[in-house]
């Protein structure tokens, strides 16, 4: 898919930019040429459909060419993080049955210390030819993966990560759908806020290639400037988490009509409020408003909610929440609760066309794909759950006349003083607050667990907060403690840090014992 789109528009419109840095830029010929050399020294190295490549996902030039070659050479692309740990480094290279590895030849220094010294490197360096660092080896072929388009790692409840794998003719699928529904073309100019090892960046990357459309990469000040981002780099697509709404709005960067050029206007990732929406949407008023939906077992998004045009045609939700809207095409889903008190409202599974392969580990999969709507977890020892297995997703939603509607997660429910409190409705209630930008709510401590609130607000202090939560919440899911914070801790991908705001509370509460 990419060596041919990208053959396609080297032929048709060299000139035109592929993928643009703050002060470096490669066009469609360029870039093609570079694929194309690093393509074959991959392959010199064995790479082959069938086999799995490391790429140390960065942000410099030399990842893209490497993500694109990979690709080209048929195999299967494994972005690995190069901030993370290396002993956590080492283990995933290993799990993922890797012997090459590709990326810019710094970014391979960082091999050393990560148990690569069995590892063929090829370094790319832009303006340089690929070379080979390290022993010449030939990847053993992994039985299965010649269907696989990459391996993507997601957290996991045990704490180690879990290795999801993503069939091809699924990315195919999807962003033959996406670029239909966006109308994408030549001239368009997409942002690409998420890394590599992250699939919401395949949304941009791929759909760039397959129209002539220009892939713009944010500089390092950009990223946490997103209206400056936007606005300065004339994007017409630009897919966000909505808590880059709240980063601008603090930046003051929403200023009304700011955002002229865009047309589409993206949130996936996480939860997106009604009143976020409404402050973006005065900012980029011209654009279209979309919710995208789907974990990383369902390829990028699987699901979608596109808002009226006119605010007061906006739908009004339980929680104040953009609904998730109907599934994609091809795709089936159930939500199984409790028969007995509502049948509208449980955990969501769905199986179709996007569905994964399944995981690196098959012990992964215990309990997380289901034969039917009826039956207890089933395949769960299988590495590649039947097509017709459903993916337990783990998200709570709601049917609704708009669709479905996110509610939460079903693993953030926690037990306080014996009472199930689910984090995510403590969140809901605090976001429907106007004075309330946006909450987090964790429970944790180095004792009983602690049921705390992290608010950004305007005009407002912890009392009204908690006020506001009394009236509305039952005594035992009323937070203990509410902190006011000017803005809420980010992860790599843009969503909230949950594990530093637990740590926060453990290391107050270490503070006050000691």
């Amino acid at each position: 898919m990419i060596a041919s789109s990208l053959q396609e528009w080297a032929t048709a419109t060299p000139a035109v930019v592929a993928l643009e840095w703050p002060r470096f830029a490669l066009t469609y010929g360029d870039f093609f040429d570079l694929v194309s050399e690093a393509r074959g020294a991959l392959m010199e190295c064995g790479a082959q459909p069938g086999c799995r490549v490391g790429l140390l996902a960065g942000n410099s030039p030399e990842v893209y060419v490497g993500y694109a070659a990979i690709a080209a050479t048929g195999a299967s692309v494994v972005p690995l993080s190069i901030t993370q740990p290396r002993a956590r480094l080492a283990d995933q290279i290993r799990r993922a049955d890797i012997s090459l590895v590709t990326g810019s030849i710094t970014d391979t220094e960082i091999l050393r210390h990560a148990d690569g010294s069995k590892l063929c490197r090829v370094g790319l360096g832009i303006g340089a030819s690929p070379v080979p660092v390290g022993a010449h080896v030939n990847p053993r072929p992994i039985p299965s993966v010649e269907t696989e388009a990459y391996v993507l790692y997601t957290s996991g409840s045990t704490g180690r990560p879990k290795g999801v794998r993503v069939a091809r003719n699924s990315v195919e699928l999807y962003i033959e759908a996406a670029v239909m529904r966006y109308g994408f073309a030549v001239g368009d100019r997409l942002s690409h806020n998420f890394d590599l090892t992250f699939d919401l960046s395949v949304f941009d990357m791929l759909c760039s290639w397959t129209t002539g459309a220009t892939l713009v990469i944010p500089g390092q000040r950009e990223r946490y400037a997103v209206g400056r981002y936007v606005s300065g780099r004339e994007l017409t697509s630009n897919l966000h988490v909505p808590s880059a709404i709240t980063l601008a709005l603090r930046r003051g960067e929403l200023k009304p009509d700011s955002l002229p050029v865009l047309r589409w206007s993206l949130f996936a990732g996480e939860t997106l409020h009604l009143k976020q929406a409404a402050l973006w949407n005065k900012a980029a008023s011209g654009s279209v408003i979309e919710n995208l939906y789907g974990p990383t077992e369902l390829t990028i998004s699987c699901s979608a909610y596109r808002l009226p045009g006119e605010e007061a045609r906006w739908p009004l939700t339980s929680n104040g929440s953009v609904p998730i809207g109907s599934m994609a095409t091809g795709h089936d889903y159930v939500v199984v609760g409790d028969a007995e008190r509502d049948q509208r409202k449980g955990e969501l599974w769905v199986r179709g066309p996007q569905r994964a392969l399944g995981y690196l580990d098959p012990a992964d999969a215990h309990g997380r794909f289901v034969e039917d709507s009826g039956a207890s977890p089933a395949a769960s020892e299988l590495a590649e759950p039947p097509a017709r297995c459903f993916y337990r997703t783990g998200d709570i939603v709601s049917k609704t006349n708009e669709g479905l509607v996110f509610l939460g997660r079903r693993d953030r429910q926690v037990k306080i003083n014996g009472y199930r409190v689910e984090l995510a409705e403590v969140e809901t209630v605090a976001n429907q607050h106007p004075g309330i930008i946006e909450a987090g709510a964790v429970a944790a401590s180095t004792g009983a667990l602690v049921l705390t609130l992290f608010a950004v607000v305007k005009e407002l202090d912890a009392v009204a907060v908690r006020y506001h939560l009394a009236a509305r919440l039952p005594r035992h899911a009323v937070p203990r403690r509410i902190e006011i914070v000017e803005r809420l801790p980010l992860t790599a991908n843009g969503k909230i840090d949950y594990g530093d705001l637990a740590a926060r509370v453990i290391r107050q509460d270490q503070e006050q014992g000691g």
